[in-house]
């Protein structure tokens, strides 16, 4: 059995005692839990990861708020899982309420099979040996999707995009037929270069050479790139009331109307045991009425 011990208001120490737990792992996981505690402020029991070195681990890939490392868990393995971590704070929050929120948020989509699974929170400590100083990192633990997959393109994208491309074709051809209509007549090389020119400037010509690729075209005029409509869906379908706000003290929860499902893109997808799912449930992710409102509970 293992003993904790926390301070009520009064000041009296109480004890709790809960049945001991061996934190999550699982063969040939490139980082091993040191031990696994239950945090009362969470009510989460939490794998407690410590590391001593002169640089921080390489990790797999990262972004604005996390790092991501594999742990060497292998792909569609529900009882593997790689390690997201976050060290930044938000407005009134913390990186542990942070990491916290984001836990939940994948938890529940998850259930509604539009997440990876997750393993439980977890606490990542790095001793800088060379400063001498210790870095404290909040995350949690989850099942890694595989992001190499093929993701089908957005179909109504498509469609305008090679109409915006055969109309610049048809340009170029008509362009050619004008110049060539030009060189018969008696006409200065300069007269007709000022004619092209005006044409060019008055009809906005791009030339072929100067098509944007499909993405940067898509990312130009606002268009979706990848088919991701239905994981959008799914995604709104999943109601947040009630879990943790990213930007506020513990037991501050997302009020009615909070939803995910925003800033969908190719980078924070993945396939799962073969369906596209989300893998990125940082606070940008969430949208709705009750995006900024929350209430204390």
């Amino acid at each position: 059995m293992t003993t904790l011990v926390r301070a009520k208001d009064t000041g009296v120490v109480v004890s709790c005692v809960r049945v001991p737990k061996s934190a999550p792992s699982f063969p040939n996981q490139e980082f091993t839990p040191t031990s696994y505690v239950f945090d009362e402020e969470l009510n989460e029991w939490v794998s407690i990861y410590f590391l001593s070195d002169d640089g921080f681990p390489h990790y797999t890939s990262g972004g604005a708020q996390c790092v991501w490392f594999d742990n060497g868990a292998q792909q569609h393995n529900a009882n593997e899982f790689g390690i997201k971590l976050t060290s930044i704070n938000l407005g009134n929050s913390t990186a542990k309420i942070a990491a916290y929120a984001m836990y939940q948020r994948q938890q529940v989509a998850a259930d509604r099979g539009v997440a990876p699974p997750v393993h439980g929170m977890c606490c990542f400590k790095w001793y800088d040996t060379m400063n001498q100083m210790l870095h404290t990192f909040w995350g949690y633990l989850s099942s890694v999707a595989d992001t190499e997959a093929d993701v089908s393109l957005n179909a109504d994208s498509e469609y305008e995009y090679r109409s915006y491309v055969m109309e610049i074709e048809r340009m170029a051809e008509k362009m050619d037929a004008i110049i060539e209509a030009l060189d018969e007549l008696d006409i200065t090389h300069r007269q007709r270069d000022r004619i092209v020119d005006s044409i060019y400037e008055e009809v906005n010509f791009v030339s072929i050479d100067d098509i944007p690729s499909f993405e940067e075209w898509c990312h130009d005029n606002d268009m979706e790139i990848h088919d991701l409509d239905d994981l959008r869906n799914g995604l709104n379908d999943v109601s947040i009331a009630g879990l943790q706000h990213d930007w506020s003290p513990i037991n501050c929860k997302f009020d009615a109307g909070a939803t995910l499902g925003g800033d969908l893109h190719r980078g924070n997808v993945a396939d799962w045991q073969g369906n596209i799912v989300c893998i990125d449930f940082g606070f940008h992710c969430v949208e709705g009425a009750g995006r900024s409102d929350y209430v204390i509970v």
